[in-house]
């Protein structure tokens, strides 16, 4: 009886500091990961949560973060293996753990189409921005398919640096991916370097189709080289080429309008608290627009709700997506 009136008193209790994602709260984190991104760590951290509850596959992730980190996680699985979801009052999880699941599903969808052509040798899996993206070394990837990792030097020397620490796996610029590839590392300098340039310099076949990931990225760049990147993939990419891509809607301005937004601007608001502020917002309703104008054809556009729908409500989940997020699968014409 006593042990039953614990746990209904935790489970009620306001631990939400501890039941959301309580890396907001983490300060900055020095050695090998005090030159990341802090929103590359918040994102790992979302998806090893994530995993530990069974929302996503990643078994990988928890071995690049930090011991704070990872303690924060361990206080928050409790509370919600309890209450049978996450509680998020921004919607960040929901957002995080949709993502991963769909952005896996498009890209495993075009790879295993591209492996499958007879075009399929020399196509590629490119994932920009990567930050400690792990799809490379947990996906069954076609073992023919060349894997790329696109991203500035620092955040490469720690990812590389966390995974020879946790696997047998050897040094220089490539680490085995799930099927054995080469994962060929791409260091970048985004202000003053073409990524295409990068890596077909790396080995990248641009002549043949690639699915390209480029997710959490956008909301953190001008437009200028928004639409810089978006020009080469749709001009430089073979046809039949798949962008992934994840960006988020303008908030509302008028107070009845942005009520009605799952977390309001909460998650931009904290991000920008970690320096790393938004630059880039999407017009409501001018997404495929926007994206057609480059030559893309837009082969799925999945908005907040749509991905708590699927991946949430359609299992009697509680959990919610923060609204104004999307993700976007473009092909190459």
């Amino acid at each position: 009886g006593l042990l039953c009136a614990l746990v209904a008193a935790f489970a009620a209790s306001d631990l939400s500091k501890f039941s959301t994602i309580p890396v907001f709260g983490v300060s900055k984190i020095e050695g090998v990961l005090k030159d990341v991104s802090q929103t590359a760590i918040m994102v790992a951290h979302c998806r090893s949560f994530a995993h530990s509850l069974g929302y996503v596959n990643d078994p990988i992730v928890a071995s690049l973060l930090p011991i704070p980190v990872k303690v924060s996680e361990a206080l928050a699985l409790p509370r919600a293996w309890l209450m049978g979801y996450v509680e998020d009052p921004i919607g960040i999880f929901g957002w995080i753990a949709a993502r991963t699941n769909v952005i896996d599903s498009f890209v495993m969808k075009g790879l295993e189409e591209m492996a499958s052509s007879a075009s399929s040798d020399g196509a590629s899996l490119v994932i920009l921005g990567a930050g400690f993206d792990t799809r490379a070394y947990r996906l069954a990837i076609p073992p023919e398919i060349a894997l790329f990792e696109v991203d500035t030097a620092p955040t490469q020397s720690a990812k590389r640096k966390l995974l020879l620490s946790s696997t047998s796996a050897e040094g220089g610029t490539a680490i085995k991916g799930a099927n054995g590839n080469n994962v060929t590392y791409v260091p970048v300098d985004f202000n003053n370097e073409n990524f295409m340039d990068r890596v077909i310099q790396e080995g990248f076949d641009a002549g043949k189709p690639a699915v390209i990931v480029w997710e959490g990225v956008i909301p953190y760049l001008n437009a200028e080289s928004i639409n810089s990147t978006l020009e080469t993939v749709a001009k430089r990419c073979a046809r039949g080429s798949v962008l992934i891509i994840t960006f988020v809607n303008e908030i509302p301005t008028e107070a009845a309008a942005k009520d009605k937004v799952y977390g309001g601007g909460a998650i931009l608001e904290k991000i920008a608290k970690l320096g790393e502020p938004s630059a880039f917002q999407m017009p409501i309703g001018a997404e495929v627009h926007y994206m057609e104008s480059f030559g893309f054809h837009v082969l799925s556009h999945l908005n907040s709700s749509r991905l708590e729908a699927m991946y949430f409500e359609s299992i009697g989940d509680r959990t919610r997506v923060a609204g104004l997020f999307n993700v976007m699968a473009l092909e190459t014409t």
